[in-house]
């Protein structure tokens, strides 16, 4: 058998909370465990072969308004 690591059993909680659209009470504990495990990571969003074949044409950024 594999063994479990605290880390992913709060996500394993997040992820059901999410599923069942409940809420998640996280202690002190593992909240610290949490920004330890996934704290210095950032999505980086990729696009499929179909998307970027619509790119063409489309603003890359959207224009500045003055306010």
């Amino acid at each position: 058998m594999l063994p479990t690591y605290p880390v992913n059993e709060i996500l394993d909680r997040v992820r059901a909370a999410a599923a069942e659209g409940s809420d998640l009470h996280l202690t002190s504990e593992e909240t610290k465990l949490l920004a330890e495990g996934i704290g210095h990571l950032r999505m980086i969003p990729v696009l499929t072969m179909e998307q970027v074949a619509k790119l063409p044409g489309q603003p890359m950024f959207p224009k500045k308004t003055d306010n």
